[in-house]
Order: C-alpha cells, then structure tokens, then sequence
C-alpha cells in the first residue's frame, strides 16, 4: 500500500479522533490515579501487571509510538500535522501536563530522581530480577510517564525533521509553528531536563548520570536539532528569540558538560581495543582482526601496552563513576560488565 493510500484509509477510518479519544480517556484515568496524592511521589504506580492504571498508559504509550514511527513518513507525517492534531494531542494532554509541571519543581533527591520510581521497602509484590538486590538496598523501576514523556519529545522531532526535510513546504511552516507552540508549553520540562547535568557539575559534587535522564537529554537535543536546521534557524529565533536563546544556550552547555564523560568512554573503548589487538599480534594469536592504523595511532601517547591499559582503566573508571546504577536492571548489566556482585547500597 503507497503512503497516500494508507493516508487516504486513516481518513476514512477517522484515525485522528478514535486515537485522541482513546489518548484523552486514558490519560485521565491516568493522572487521577497517579496525581490525587499532592505529596506524593511524580508518578506513585504499584508495579502490578493488572493495575487498571498501567493498562492506561500502555494505551497511551502504544498510541504515541504509533505516532512517532508514522512520522518518518513524509505523507503521514503530513497527515499528522492537519489542523496540528498531534501537538494538540500532546501539549493538551492532561497526565503530560501534570507530570512534567510535577518534574520541573520537585528537587533531585533520593526519593525524587527524574525518570524513576521508588518502590516501598514494604512492597512485597515484586518479582523477576529486581528480587535479587540485597535486603535494604533502595529499588528504583523505569518511571512509565517519564516513558510517554519520552516518546512524546521524539514524535515532535520525527515529525519536525520528516516535514522540514521534505517537499511539503506548506506542513513544514505549519509544524515550524506547531513546534515553536510545543515548545512554549513545554518550556520548563525541557529546560529543567537540559540543566540538570549543568546543575550537577556546577554544584561542586561528582557527576552522577542516570539512563533516563541521558535518553532525555538526547530526545531535546534531537528536538533542537530537528529544529535549528540551517534552513529554518532564523525563522525560529526570529519567530521566538527569548526561547530559541535559552534553549541554545543551555544545549550547548549540556554537550560541554556532557564532552568529558564522552571523551572518556571513548579513549578507554580505543585504548582497550588497541591494547588487546597488539598483545595479540605479539603472541602469535591475533585472527584476521589486526590492528589498524587508529589502534597505533592510540598508543602513541603511552610509552607501554601496560601504561595504555593502565590509562584505559583510570578512562573507564570514570565514565563507571559518572554513572548511577537506577534499576535491577542497570544493577545486573553493571555486574556482567564489571564481573562483580551486585552492590550493596
């Protein structure tokens, strides 16, 4: 089926109003549930499989991936935009709104971290790898609003880099505008979700990243690429010049502050592989994999293989550090990696 077939089918089908309607039913079960506690934590869900209030944001989450893998499609995409239904979707969407007004005030503490949920020690209806961390050890599961949050961000920026990549001009300057709108609503989530490594090295104390937050970090900065293209970069400053300066500034700080951990990762991956493949060549046991001209370009630094693999591990220790192990999950990834146990806390 062509692209204009499919778009033609989703008309006739009424697409548009079955997909918000499902969405906006969800999404106020969803924030009745989670939000009729002030006090409590953003997003307070018991992790159980049948909890009516999960089921509501499956149905959110498979609605906005829907949307977000559609977009790639420049007719779809196009579809997408008509009369703005999908940014209306999202930035009039009640849970979004709640959670992320919830995200932008809370501080970064131990029982607030962005993208994670803390678990009661009392919770005794847990099961599968996060019953094998140690008695008293805090548990922390992926936060599913922060998921939807996450998807959302990405729809916006397929749809922006599908459209103003294409030949629709007219849905292009359309989703410019929709996008400029998205981003006003959505203002102190995506700023709060940029600073919050600026914050952390400013404040004097270890860098400390989290997987959620780093995929968060990466869907704004997706998003401020899709829409700082060469092309429509004056027009946005143009259309909104105290946001786009914000915003700007603050991502490019957030890849300065983020550049140390990258360029760590980085040389111990390089000084690792150049090391191994050497040593090997040396022993008379290397395969096809020999090394190439950037593995010796590598070493050229350190006077030894056993001085490279020594800077390779103080490189990697740091990137280890920079990072806070959040789940069962990261816990037991950490493990497999490391070869070690599992951390106490």
């Amino acid at each position: 089926m062509y692209p204009s077939d499919l778009v033609s089918a989703l008309v006739q089908g009424g697409f548009q109003r079955t997909l918000g309607e499902h969405v906006k039913v969800a999404s106020t079960y969803a924030t009745r549930s989670i939000f009729q506690n002030s006090a409590s934590q953003v997003g307070a869900i018991v992790p159980e499989t049948n909890n009516p209030c999960n089921r509501a944001l499956d149905i959110i989450q498979a609605c906005v991936e829907i949307l977000s893998k559609g977009a790639v499609s420049p007719e779809l995409a196009a579809f997408f935009i008509r009369d703005g239904f999908v940014f209306r979707l999202l930035a009039d969407n009640k849970l979004l709104q709640t959670a992320s007004s919830r995200w932008a005030s809370l501080p970064q503490n131990v029982s607030h971290i962005r993208g994670y949920l803390s678990i009661p020690k009392s919770t005794n209806n847990l099961s599968g790898p996060r019953s094998t961390l140690p008695s008293g050890s805090p548990k922390f599961i992926d936060d599913p609003v922060h998921r939807i949050w996450l998807w959302s961000l990405r729809v916006v920026s397929t749809t922006v880099r599908t459209l103003l990549s294409s030949y629709h001009a007219e849905e292009a300057r359309s989703c410019l505008s929709y996008t400029i709108s998205f981003l006003r609503t959505f203002e102190r989530p995506i700023l709060s979700g940029l600073v919050i490594h600026e914050k952390t090295i400013k404040s004097g104390t270890s860098l400390s990243l989290t997987a959620n937050g780093l995929q968060e970090t990466a869907e704004c900065l997706n998003l401020m690429k899709a829409i700082c293209s060469q092309k429509h970069v004056r027009l946005f400053a143009g259309t909104a010049p105290e946001l786009s300066s914000q915003l700007l500034r603050i991502s490019l700080v957030t890849l300065r502050s983020l550049s140390a951990f990258l360029q760590s990762t980085n040389v111990a991956r390089d000084l690792f592989t150049a090391v191994t493949k050497i040593q090997a060549l040396e022993n008379n046991t290397a395969a096809l994999d020999t090394p190439s001209m950037q593995d010796i370009l590598s070493l050229s630094h350190v006077q030894s293989a056993p001085s490279a693999k020594h800077d390779a591990i103080k490189q990697s220790q740091f990137a280890n550090n920079s990072c806070s192990c959040m789940t069962a999950e990261d816990m037991i990834l950490h493990k497999e990696i490391n070869g070690q146990a599992i951390p106490t806390c």
